[in-house]
């Protein structure tokens, strides 16, 4: 039977997974995404430095797998929420680098993209008479899988730019108006299992791309978050805190999860900028020689490892606290009771990060082993919108869960977020754990 292939353009890496009909790995191949943080706050990428992860992503996979395009039914896309580029309409090259969701330029993609406009004139005069185009991460690849014959976006990465209406089904003339964003450089928006065309070159060339969204919403999709309450943690370079909102909500700022089958799931995310960048952090530092040694080393400072394994737990505590004031937040504010919690990502696997969450939060915890959520997630989608799988279809997809159950006290607890409270007042503290 032919296989799905996934491609998730992460922040820091892109990602290829081919799954056969039981949605199990067949192949993975992953590419280094390069990140310049400059010291002015500016996030930038290569816009084709991952055009080239992604191409060197999918052939390794097909090369492991042992199978070309003929046996490739379909695709699904995910990419990084938030990051954009602008490119020339003809030919293709960009413009600007990839101005990443962390950028200092701004706080919401309206801002960054008018500084980026501000600062060149040249720039902006040709998108105001159609000469460039925009585009967050998925756009980019659909337009060059492509060869520049679809200018598509998905309706969750589409609303996650604060630019699209999504109830009006729009881009917000309004935003666009304040920002003095040309409606002419944006692309169409469609629903998650839109035709986001065939690919016309390189080493994917036929393949149908049958599903395109945001890595936030294919792992919540892939961790079978479908119900109203449920909750997904992904611990990456950041952190995603994601409630389902379930298909109603007065809110506006809620978001959509994805629309497919012609029905639209609503979700609102919270983020914690940084995480695994914390780990790597203290490599860099030579506090550890590895992110994986940081668990242990954690365990060892609760019961006085000293200087070092103390600087380690503060920083994974960090991440937790953190990560537990997002989900109380948004339980109180929308006033939905959190039903089940999912966590996956790479800093997932750090097991006292996950007990410490589950002890915080004063909930049981689920940690999917399968590290590809994402990947696996947008897999079901095209996989779905090409009529092969169903939901009841993953529900027979095996996986492999691991179980966090608080064991510290209410009180122990109570004492803990109180003592955080103080840290966070201490600037010194602060500085030394981020």
């Amino acid at each position: 039977m032919k296989k799905i292939l996934a491609l998730d353009q992460g922040t820091s890496s892109t990602r290829a997974v081919l799954y056969n009909h039981q949605g199990e790995v067949l192949a993975m191949s992953s590419s280094v995404n390069q990140i310049v943080y400059k010291s002015n706050g500016y996030v930038e990428q290569d816009p084709m430095q991952l055009l080239d992860a992604m191409e060197r992503a999918a052939r390794g996979a097909l090369l492991k797998a042992g199978v070309s395009v003929k046996d490739i039914l379909c695709m699904g896309i995910s990419v990084q929420t938030g990051a954009f580029v602008l490119w020339e309409k003809d030919g293709g090259k960009p413009v600007c680098p990839v101005i990443g969701w962390q950028d200092g330029r701004g706080k919401e993609v309206p801002d960054r993209l008018e500084s980026i406009f501000a600062d060149n004139k040249t720039i902006y005069s040709e998108a105001c008479i159609g000469k460039i185009l925009f585009g967050t991460m998925e756009t980019w690849l659909i337009w060059n899988l492509t060869g520049g014959i679809i200018h598509a976006s998905d309706i969750t990465n589409a609303e996650i730019t604060t630019m699209y209406n999504r109830k009006a089904a729009d881009w917000d003339r309004g935003v666009l108006d304040r920002y003095h964003i040309p409606y002419e450089i944006l692309p169409e928006v469609l629903s998650n299992d839109g035709d986001f065309g065939i690919v016309s070159n390189g080493i994917l060339e036929g393949i149908p791309i049958t599903a395109v969204t945001g890595d936030s919403s294919a792992a919540l999709f892939g961790e079978r978050c479908w119900e109203k309450g449920d909750v997904k943690i992904t611990y990456g370079t950041g952190v995603s805190v994601v409630l389902n909102m379930g298909e109603e909500t007065q809110d506006s700022r809620c978001a959509a999860a994805w629309e497919m089958q012609n029905r639209q799931i609503l979700i609102k995310e919270a983020t914690v900028y940084y995480a695994g960048v914390l780990l790597q952090k203290l490599v860099q530092d030579g506090i550890v020689k590895s992110v994986e040694e940081t668990a242990e080393l954690a365990v060892q400072a609760t019961a006085g490892g000293g200087n070092r394994a103390e600087k380690v737990r503060e920083v994974l505590e960090s991440i937790g606290y953190q990560v537990a004031e997002k989900i109380i937040s948004l339980e109180r504010e929308y006033h939905i009771p959190v039903k089940h919690i999912r966590a996956d990502g790479g800093v997932s696997r750090n097991e006292f990060l996950m007990q410490f969450q589950a002890d915080i939060l004063q909930r049981s915890l689920t940690v999917n082993e399968n590290a590809e959520m994402s990947s696996y997630g947008v897999a079901c989608m095209a996989a779905i919108a090409a009529g092969v799988w169903g939901k009841e279809t993953m529900k027979k997809h095996s996986t492999i869960l691991r179980t966090y159950s608080p064991v510290m006290s209410v009180r122990e607890r109570d004492s803990c977020l109180a003592e955080w409270e103080e840290k966070k007042k201490n600037i010194v503290f602060l500085y030394s754990v981020w």
